[in-house]
């Protein structure tokens, strides 16, 4: 969907022209303006494919007068997020510009179930599928993968065809509080290994803190479930 800006810009717009045609002078067609926003918007992302960008239509009843050299400009400021953006086209003779809403569609390959889950069902391949579909409309994440999602828990009733996010999976812990674990520490082909205590619950890949040591030389570090026993940590 495109960015509604029209409501909130257009008194800006006759703000910003200081020069508008009238009667026969001629103005500046409104496809070329819309052009002119789509290729600034390109420029700022680096390039990419055209077909991505869903530029906000010029309203027709705002005649420009027509430019006399290239239409230039850039981004607004301060007007920007992952998939919008509002750039600036303007015109140095005769002097005018104008505030355009530009909206990035990106695809991606995401998770979705295949049929209606009932809450704590224990996630397999039938249940999944991957789809392809706008990650702009997804603001809560997703996965690419279903294969990181075996195993996992739904968290709430889901319907066919919705796409799997952070908050609606969980991961069910392998490691308790108050179990006895091996912290492990890697560092080239240098492997330093200790007991300690977990903290918390954690499921495969989550991180938890442990407790190692004993007496005043008790302390506790934060590592890398890896597996139902084992935690890694990092060295510093």
């Amino acid at each position: 969907m495109a960015v509604g800006l029209s409501a909130l810009l257009l008194p800006s717009w006759t703000a910003f022209a200081a020069e508008l045609a009238s009667g026969s002078e001629p103005i500046q067609p409104v496809a070329s303006i819309e052009q002119a926003a789509k290729a600034i918007a390109l420029k700022e992302l680096g390039g990419g494919d055209p077909g991505t960008l869903e530029v906000q239509p010029v309203d027709p009843r705002l005649r420009y007068a027509a430019c006399q050299t290239p239409l230039g400009g850039g981004m607004a400021p301060g007007m920007r997020s992952q998939s919008r953006m509002t750039v600036e086209v303007r015109c140095v003779e005769p002097h005018w510009r104008i505030y355009i809403g530009v909206t990035l569609h990106t695809l991606e390959h995401v998770v979705v179930t295949t049929h209606p889950l009932m809450r704590q069902v224990v996630l397999g391949p039938g249940d999944l599928a991957v789809v392809e579909r706008e990650i702009t409309l997804l603001p809560g994440g997703f996965y690419r993968s279903p294969e990181a999602l075996y195993g996992t828990v739904t968290g709430r009733m889901l319907g066919a065809g919705e796409v799997l996010t952070p908050t609606v999976v969980q991961v069910p812990p392998v490691i308790r509080r108050g179990q006895q674990v091996t912290v492990v520490a890697r560092q080239g082909g240098l492997e330093v290994r200790q007991a300690g205590t977990a903290l918390a619950d954690a499921g495969l890949s989550q991180r938890v803190q442990v407790q190692t040591g004993a007496g005043r030389g008790t302390h506790s570090i934060e590592g890398v479930v890896r597996a139902p026993d084992l935690v890694e940590v990092a060295l510093p």
